[in-house]
Formats: C-alpha cells, sequence, structure tokens
C-alpha cells in the first residue's frame, strides 16, 4: 500500500498537484475486498438472464459439473453461500413477509491487518441480511465467540432460484479512497469541467482499476470495500435521504440548495460514513435489483463503539 504522502503526490500526474493541501483531508483509507469464486466456474457465469439452448438442450450458461455448496469454513468473511448464525436464530422477513436473502457476512478478525486506522471491531462477525430491491435489511453481529455459529439454510417458503447464491471467498487489503462527485465534499472543490475528468481519473488511478489488483475482476465495477469513500455516482448515500447533486449551465456540480442551508445538512453527513460496498453488478442471479446496488452506511459513533449493526443502506444506479 502507498503511504498518504506517496498518494498525494501521485496528484501532480493527474494534474491536480495544486490541489493537494485541500485534498489531503478527503483522502481517507479503506479495506479493499478482494472475492474469488468457491463452487464450480459454470455456477458464476454472467451477468444476465440469458439462456440458450439447442434442441431443448442447455448450452449457455454451462451446465456446472457438480452440485453447489458452501464449503468455506464456519464463520469466515463470503459474500453468497449460506449464514453461519447461532442456534437461536429466527430468519428475517420483510414487510410483505417474504424472507430476506443472505448477503455477506464479514468476520473482523480476518480484516484487523488491514485495517491500519483500527477503526474496525477486531473480533466477530457481521451478518447481513437484504431485500431484493436494498429497502429492507437485517444485521446481526455476534461480538465475541463464534465458535457456536452454525450454518444455516433459508426458510422453505424462499422460492427455489433465491435460495443459493454460489459463495466467494473474502481477502483484504488496504488502500486509499476520494470521495465520489456526488459529495459535497468534492462539490467544494469547485472543479473545472477539465479538473473533473482529471479527478475522475486520479479516483480510478487509486482504486487500482485495469490494473489487476482485484482477484475477482478488473473491471470498474469489481471495487468491494470496507470503509473509505462510496463509490456512487447519483447520490451521497449518507444520510435519511439521498441528496443529489445536479449541473448548472456551466456544467459544474452544484446542488440545489444555498449554502447557508447546507451547513447543517453538511455537518450531519460528515458524521456518516461507508461501512462496506459488495458491486452486485457482477452478480447477476436474479436476486439483486439489477442496475442499482447496495451501499451500507453507519454513524461514525456506532462504528466506533462497535455498534455495527446500527446501520442502514442506500441504493444507487451504476
Amino acid at each position: 500500500m502507498q503511504t498518504k504522502n506517496e498518494a498525494l503526490e501521485a496528484l501532480k500526474e493527474h494534474g491536480l498537484g495544486h490541489l493537494r493541501e485541500a485534498m489531503e483531508p478527503l483522502l481517507l483509507p479503506a479495506i479493499r475486498i478482494h472475492l474469488t469464486p468457491v463452487c464450480d466456474p459454470a455456477y458464476y457465469i454472467g451477468p444476465g438472464p440469458i439462456m440458450i439452448t439447442v434442441d431443448d438442450v442447455r448450452v449457455w450458461p454451462p451446465v456446472p459439473s457438480e452440485p453447489a455448496i458452501d464449503s468455506l469454513a464456519i464463520a469466515t468473511s463470503k459474500f453468497g453461500g449460506y449464514p453461519d448464525v447461532a442456534l437461536d436464530f429466527v430468519w428475517p422477513y420483510d414487510s410483505d413477509n417474504e424472507p430476506l436473502h443472505f448477503f455477506a457476512q464479514i468476520n473482523f478478525a480476518e480484516v484487523t491487518l488491514a485495517d491500519f486506522d483500527r477503526q474496525l471491531p477486531t473480533q466477530g462477525v457481521l451478518v447481513l441480511f437484504l431485500s431484493g430491491n436494498f429497502r429492507e435489511w437485517m444485521a446481526v453481529y455476534y461480538p465475541e465467540d463464534v465458535s457456536n455459529l452454525r450454518r444455516t439454510e433459508p426458510p422453505a417458503d424462499m422460492e427455489e432460484i433465491f435460495r443459493f447464491v454460489p459463495p466467494y471467498s473474502m481477502s483484504f487489503t488496504p488502500e486509499w479512497t476520494v470521495p465520489s462527485a456526488a459529495t459535497f465534499e468534492t462539490h467544494a472543490l469547485n472543479l473545472s469541467e477539465a479538473e473533473q475528468q482529471q479527478y475522475y481519473g486520479f479516483q480510478n488511478y487509486l482504486n487500482g482499476i485495469g490494473n489487476g489488483v482485484d482477484s475477482f475482476s478488473t473491471s470498474e465495477n469489481s471495487h468491494h470495500t470496507l470503509l473509505g469513500w462510496a463509490d456512487m455516482y447519483f447520490c451521497d448515500g449518507r444520510g435519511d435521504l439521498p441528496r443529489e447533486i445536479g449541473n448548472n449551465a456551466d456544467g459544474d456540480s452544484s446542488s440545489a440548495t444555498s449554502e447557508d442551508e447546507e451547513v447543517i445538512p453538511n455537518q450531519r453527513l460528515a458524521q456518516e460514513c461507508l461501512l462496506l460496498q459488495i458491486r452486485t453488478s457482477n452478480f447477476y442471479n436474479g436476486i439483486w435489483d439489477y442496475g442499482w446496488e447496495p451501499f451500507f452506511f453507519i454513524d461514525q459513533n456506532d462504528l466506533k463503539s462497535g455498534n455495527v449493526e446500527n446501520l442502514w443502506v442506500t441504493s444507487d444506479k451504476y
């Protein structure tokens, strides 16, 4: 991982050296999540709900050679598969009485070496459940002994096609991130149109896009992280409601409210941060709302006190 000074020096290479002082407090450490398929690769073909048959025989996607199973160790970090929960766990349902889908679980003990600022708990497992449209969720945190957790399959009333998302194991590395154009922090930089393009280039440079950093994919949509800044394009994501940023006649980013009206909301937003993003556009399986992606946010006070269950989800178009 680069030092913070090395990352700031890279601003010069992207024509933004004059913004170093303004950018220094905006450069935040994050933890890159690398996803690795666990099952037969045929289960991961996509994206898209496309099936091709010849004489009623399926030829695409390929038929897996073996049943999909979640073979990962109990309590390990993963996306998809089945959750590892306590014996008294009751599967959550949404307001339409439909079972929520298991999304991911994070074993914080596996993340510690990449968490240079020690922002996350050092132990325990956070298990996340989510509706397909990202509007309802539940988080369960087992803070200490995870040896008694057990792997649990979804309830019988979940549709068969949605019961099992092929699992991906997780590994973690540290990185630096900068805010997206949808945040008030970037808006305050007053970037020109040319500087905006240079800023995007610097952001992509930090993300390692196209450099083979992610073991799952090198595409832009493969940027999965804990902490840091969210890769949101159309809204900020922090706060109770997304706050959209528009463009004025000169092409510069601008908000719909006056500077005075923004002060208090911006102070509140600054107390909230990204906890987790997994770019679900890579994983079309009929569960997640195709064209939208979920972002898990948390208040910094809750993060510091270990109340990682007290989070919320905001979705954004990709």
